[in-house]
């Protein structure tokens, strides 16, 4: 039998807790109160504030131990591997690792979007949290990268699937507000954050954008492997922010 993970351990106290407050008025007041103070920066109220107490720690129990079982899944899974072969190749290896991450993420966006976490929030519980390194890039990945980033062209109009003349971001169905990704993954200056990152990582994999075989080209298998460890990272933060010691 595996040892519990901090993330484990930190859940088992937060749903011992969680439970207790769904019968019990005071702790779940306690519960929500923590949960106000955490989001006390986002610029809209999350969906737990306007929940009456005992309903709010039923909503975060549900939540946030979907949200840790996606999670603990993508841990767990030590050899991602898919594929028919039957002699399993590097690139069943490499598709493995894309959807351990998206199964990950998958997990973090559960915890979130079902409690009202925003990006404010995430970026204030990622702060203690160990970055997320851009690829390392060999000299033919960066030329590789680099040929889908033609100096100079301009958008045309008559090709809308040209976002701010980056192919790249064309090929994987990148929305403008991630139009920097072709910076961060050469490793220059960018203004996406790691959230953003996190979050445009899960997109082009979940959305079929992102192959095997262009993650390997582009140095992001290392990348998807790294950003498991920072999902789990991000919601032991979490859990360890909202936990009220059951009684």
């Amino acid at each position: 039998m595996k040892e519990k993970t901090r993330v484990d351990q930190i859940w088992t106290v937060a749903a011992a807790s969680l439970r207790d407050a769904c019968g019990n008025e005071l702790l779940a007041r306690e519960w929500k109160l923590s949960y106000v103070e955490l989001c006390k920066n986002q610029a809209r109220k999350g969906r737990i504030e306007q929940l009456p107490p005992k309903e709010s720690a039923r909503t975060l129990l549900h939540a946030l131990g979907r949200g840790h079982a996606l999670i603990k899944q993508a841990i767990e899974w030590d050899t991602p591997l898919i594929g028919k072969s039957e002699s399993k190749t590097t690139k069943d290896r490499t598709r493995g690792i894309l959807w351990r991450y998206v199964m990950a993420y998958c997990g973090w966006d559960c915890c979130t979007n079902s409690i009202g976490i925003q990006q404010a929030t995430q970026e204030q519980l990622l702060t203690h949290t160990k970055p997320l390194p851009a690829p390392k890039l060999t000299i033919s990945q960066i030329k590789e990268i680099s040929d889908w980033i033609p100096d100079g062209l301009e958008t045309d109009e008559e090709q809308p699937e040209i976002v701010d003349g980056q192919w790249i971001n064309s090929f994987l169905g990148i929305r403008k507000q991630y139009k920097e990704f072709p910076s961060w993954l050469l490793g220059k200056e960018s203004s996406l954050s790691d959230i953003a990152i996190l979050a445009l990582l899960r997109n082009v994999v979940a959305h079929g954008s992102l192959s095997p075989t262009k993650a390997e080209a582009w140095g992001l298998v290392d990348v998807y492997v790294e950003g498991v460890s920072v999902v789990e990272q991000l919601l032991e933060n979490l859990l360890s922010e909202l936990t009220i010691e059951p009684r």
